[in-house]
């Protein structure tokens, strides 16, 4: 395929290869990560798609480079940066643009941080601003508006810093030019395995450059290794290895789908180990598009022709602007529409971000591309002025004249009122949400409490654990557990959990004092056994263990089943419902499993029905549908301690229902 550019153009360089299947490839990535956003229990790994970008974008630009390379024996970087300032900046600049007003009038909660947010998109510092801000990339409740930004920020970044690598490499031979990169891809793994094993913010490790370039430079070891693929060849060449390459390459598509739909964003494991997997799955499928691998009839020529067809690369040329624009109007969507079904929602947002995508890739992104920015510019100025001198011509009678007036007059009022709109979103932009104003309440509140873990319920004299951990349970202090069968005090209850607890934190500490509290941000099913096992070694999992995790992932069966072998026979669990929006389509699933665990453990679990409060009460949470604001503690805290009443009534010990 060639694209041939207009004469006019300001860089007008020979017509331009395109290797055939990877734009196909590019809308599945596309495709992966919207239905992530919208539809979660469908393609859990859909985020991952991401990593197939990277790699994309690691072998195509490498391979632009060594083009340079072999035929002039040097980068032109200049044109090589400003081709890609024009190949990127235009279309985040439109979608900002047309969205951020939108936006502010709606709802101004969703503008949180809005000001950082449009600095970091319009320089391509998104990540680092957004790490620097505290941003969180996988908060589900109070999203920022342009979070998806940090991706294309990666990798100008990596426009900016790699030709200059480049070219240091093209002095070394080519087995040290491809371990180069490889070494690079290295330490950027070894990095963000590092960062997530020590703790740090998962957001640091995901979003961070340093830590998240190894799917870029495994792109580009894979391009030096394969030389000038984007030249065009014959295709029909006999090559050995053909046919075991086309088998890999479709091994690799299978394994790309095998993450999307089987990954999981709360499992440490994936960060970066099944990223791993994905870059290198892509890096074959995009080995086996290359020339020397296309025989007529082979696997890796028909996987070609399958991401060929024509949809496939319709969507994959504008994959950059559905993937820009697919995000703002998920939070758009979700703010104003937050109870219809996914289904519905991954319809009408992936086919708004398509339309719009297709609109700036044909009225905006071209024009920029190929004639110039400036050039552009200029060109719309002088439309606008002609538009402004047909208002103030004379009707003398003639319709078409007062057609023209009135479309000139709507164009005009569009382009100042969007400008209005996005000054005013640029200056009302709160600093925080609801929600996390909220939550810093609750934390300073907390604080002065002296409660949480490692506070003051932690310290006052709670039940003492006579168990080793990982061997049998520990066992309550049997007198205290004959008191907390009469009454439910805090030294008799431990609670583990997300933000939802965090939330709540002082207003259970001062309706039972003495409690453990252990809730933070993010948390997810996969958090509470290693919390049970540490509250176990510190003796201050009580006789009532509450748990709070349905907000943030897909609670089942085994994960009960799993924490009421590691809290023992002789404690009660109490389970809290979560409650989101119809996006968050994990909820209703770990609410189920909660249900059924109350019917399989009658003698050991009680439920408290936060979803059941909410449906009832819908003024009780922030706009995330999930978070009890101030008028919600008090119903929350009833609920809990609804459920530990119940619980008090319970003999544990009694054998499980099978």
């Amino acid at each position: 395929m060639q694209i041939q550019k207009p004469e006019n153009s300001a860089i007008s360089p020979s017509p331009t290869f395109r290797l055939g299947g990877l734009d196909g490839l590019r809308a599945i990535a596309c495709i992966a990560v919207l239905v992530y956003h919208t539809w979660a229990t469908i393609l859990p790994g859909g985020f991952l798609g991401v990593d197939v970008f990277f790699v994309l974008s690691g072998f195509l630009i490498t391979s632009l480079l060594v083009k340079d390379l072999e035929n002039y024996g040097t980068i032109r970087i200049a044109r090589f940066w400003m081709r890609r300032w024009r190949r990127l900046f235009p279309a985040v600049f439109t979608a900002v643009f047309v969205t951020v007003p939108i936006a502010a009038l709606i709802n101004t909660d969703i503008l949180v941080k809005l000001r950082s947010q449009v600095l970091g998109a319009f320089t391509f510092t998104y990540n680092w601003v957004s790490i620097a801000t505290g941003s969180e990339y996988f908060e589900q409740g109070s999203p920022n508006l342009l979070t998806n930004m940090w991706t294309l920020a990666v990798e100008q970044q990596f426009y900016i810093l790699w030709p200059v690598i480049m070219m240091g490499l093209w002095w070394l031979n080519r087995s040290l030019r491809i371990a180069s990169p490889l070494i690079l891809a290295a330490a950027s793994l070894g990095l963000m395995a590092y960062l997530v094993a020590g703790g740090a913010d998962v957001t640091r490790a995901y979003m961070g450059t340093d830590s998240h370039a190894f799917g870029l430079m495994i792109g580009a070891a894979i391009a030096i290794m394969a030389g000038s693929v984007l030249e065009p060849s014959d295709e029909q060449r006999p090559h050995v290895p053909a046919q075991i390459m086309g088998i890999l390459s479709v091994l690799g598509l299978v394994g790309v789908f095998a993450c999307f739909v089987f990954a999981d964003e709360h499992i440490s494991i994936t960060y970066p180990w099944v990223m791993l997997i994905v870059a290198v799955c892509t890096a074959l499928i995009s080995l086996g598009m290359t020339a020397r691998y296309q025989q007529a009839g082979s696997v890796a020529y028909r996987l070609r022709a399958f991401l060929d067809l024509r949809p496939f690369t319709w969507i994959g040329e504008r994959s950059y602007g559905i993937y820009l624009w697919h995000w703002p109007v998920v939070v758009i969507w979700q703010t104003v529409f937050p109870d219809v079904h996914p289904a519905l929602t991954t319809l009408i947002i992936g086919g708004v971000s398509i339309t719009a995508a297709a609109l700036s890739f044909k009225y905006v992104e071209n024009p920029m591309r190929y004639n110039g920015i400036n050039a552009t510019l200029r060109q719309w100025f002088g439309v606008l002025c002609t538009q402004v001198s047909t208002m103030r011509q004379s009707n003398d009678g003639d319709s078409s004249v007062l057609t023209k007036k009135w479309f000139a007059a709507m164009r005009l009022f569009a382009a100042v009122l969007c400008s209005s709109l996005f000054v005013y979103a640029l200056v009302a932009a709160p600093v925080e949400s609801e929600v996390e104003a909220g939550f810093q309440k609750s934390e300073q509140a907390s604080q002065q409490n002296g409660n949480g873990a490692n506070g003051q319920g932690a310290q006052q004299g709670g039940v003492q654990n006579g168990g080793q951990q990982g061997g049998a349970a520990a066992q309550p202090d049997k007198d205290a557990v004959t008191k907390a069968e009469a009454i439910v005090t805090g030294e008799h209850i431990t609670v583990l959990g997300d933000s939802v607890i965090a939330m709540v934190d002082p207003v259970m500490a001062n309706k039972w004092p003495g409690i453990v509290v252990d809730g933070e941000k993010n948390r997810s099913q996969h958090s509470i056994s290693p919390l049970i096992q540490q509250h176990l070694a510190d003796n201050t999992l009580r006789h009532y263990v509450v748990i709070g995790v349905a907000n943030n992932g897909t609670i089942r069966d085994s994960d009960i089943d799993r924490w009421l072998q590691e809290i023992g026979p002789d404690r009660v669990l109490v389970l809290i419902t979560g409650h989101g929006t119809a996006r968050t389509t994990w909820i209703p699933e770990s609410n189920a499993a909660i249900a059924r665990a109350k019917e399989r453990y009658p003698q050991q679990v009680t439920i408290a029905d936060w979803y059941t409060i909410v449906e009832q009460n819908p003024d009780a949470v922030y706009r995330d549908r999930t978070h009890p604001n101030p008028d919600g503690n008090p119903l929350f805290v009833a609920e809990v301690e609804k459920a530990l009443n119940e619980g008090s009534k319970l003999t544990p010990s009694v054998e499980a229902k099978k």
